[in-house]
């Protein structure tokens, strides 16, 4: 154990350790934690993933610093900078993972279909990531006047400043991890929505394990970072943020098991081309009339659901009805017209015909083409008595 003795060049700070590290337990922490940097940067050159290795690898560099300071602390406990530098690298490490962590739900969202959905993606960058990059602000800032400053006053408000961060991250968790749930619990009610177009990734069972691998890698960031809360509030100087079992466990181990669920699966290798896919925009077609349609691919049912956030959802224009049945052909179908016999009709040589009696007129004999459906009106008879010249 380090006594305050062992302050050589100036007097201990509220921020020192008064414990000596144990060597061992953290030399092995930075080992597995050197061994994920390696193994991130290798899947990140086989994926085209740039954002997303680059947050994973510039955690794990900084958990890899941390627990480098935590190893020279080991030698000289009460050397103020070997603490700055196990403070400031653990402490913000795990933002820049659960930045990774809030990449994945919006490409995972995207493969089940935007019926799916529970916000509006402005709203999603804008609250969750935006809250993530205010925590990440407030821990650097805290943490560099918790560490940096030689004043007691000083390094109160940095403490302050990273309990602050430390909290907004929690809320921002939080609020993925309700988005999460939300959206496990559509997917057990509403699974008649699920799109076709990737039910073979989503059916597999490499997307569950990474589904799993998923959940429990924001579980355990979110233990992580609830814990260090306590601890930064509890103060250095308390017994329990001394305690370096509880450290190594709740916080390095946590982290660690948390980037290996990551980086085992890895999210862009196993949803491939869908990766990122919701930002690119949809296909357009051209209808008969010259009006351009975007077409979006999912369930019949989906196509004609009602989202409060986007209205009616873009999909393939609706089916077009049946046709009628055309009615039965009949004779009468439009009324007769009228025949005026007081016109003298010429008929055509050899051809005249008499369309009352269906006859020729030149040769008397039955006309070879039936009655028209349009019957003329027959004659009136010529040259009948009447009763009244008999009387």
């Amino acid at each position: 154990m380090a006594t305050p003795g062992d302050c050589e060049i100036r007097s201990c700070l509220q921020s020192d350790l008064s414990l000596r590290p144990s060597l061992s337990a953290n030399a092995a922490l930075c080992g597995l934690f050197s061994t994920l940097v390696v193994l991130a940067l290798v899947r990140g050159l086989r994926s085209s993933s740039a954002i997303f290795t680059s947050l994973l690898l510039v955690g794990l560099s900084l958990e890899v610093l941390g627990y480098v300071g935590r190893i020279l602390l080991s030698v000289n406990t009460y050397d103020h900078n070997n603490f700055a530098l196990f403070f400031v690298g653990t402490i913000i490490g795990p933002n820049f993972i659960c930045g990774a962590l809030f990449l994945c739900l919006p490409n995972i969202i995207h493969v089940y279909g935007p019926n799916f959905r529970t916000w509006i993606p402005p709203w999603y960058h804008a609250i969750v990531l935006g809250l993530a990059t205010i925590s990440l602000v407030l821990e650097l800032a805290g943490g560099v006047l918790a560490t940096a400053v030689v004043d007691n006053s000083k390094v109160a408000l940095g403490v302050q400043l990273v309990a602050v961060g430390l909290a907004v991250l929690i809320v921002s968790l939080a609020i993925f991890v309700a988005h999460a749930t939300l959206l496990a619990l559509a997917l057990r009610t509403r699974r008649h929505g699920l799109g076709f177009e990737h039910a073979q990734l989503y059916n597999s069972k490499k997307f569950k394990t990474f589904l799993f691998g998923f959940s429990s890698a924001t579980l355990l960031i979110l233990l992580r970072s609830t814990f260090r809360l306590i601890t930064v509030v509890m103060g250095f100087t308390s017994q329990d943020p001394q305690n370096e079992i509880l450290l190594l466990v709740l916080d390095g181990l946590m982290v660690l098991v948390a980037s290996l669920l990551l980086l085992l699966p890895f999210p862009p290798r196993i949803l491939q081309k869908t990766w990122f896919a919701f930002r690119a925009p949809e296909p357009a077609a051209t209808m008969s009339g010259g009006q351009d349609v975007h077409f979006q691919s999912h369930s019949y049912a989906s196509q004609h659901t009602y989202s409060p956030y986007y209205g009616r959802l873009p999909g393939p224009p609706p089916r077009p009805p049946p046709p009628r049945p055309q009615p039965p052909p009949s004779l009468n179908v439009h009324p007769s017209p009228v025949y005026d016999h007081h016109k003298t009709q010429t008929p055509s040589p050899g051809v005249g015909i008499n369309y009352s009696r269906g006859t020729s007129v030149v040769s008397g004999e039955p006309s070879p083409t039936p009655p028209t459906a349009y019957a003329f009106r027959e004659e009136p008879r010529k040259n009948m008595v009447t009763s009244e010249s008999l009387w």
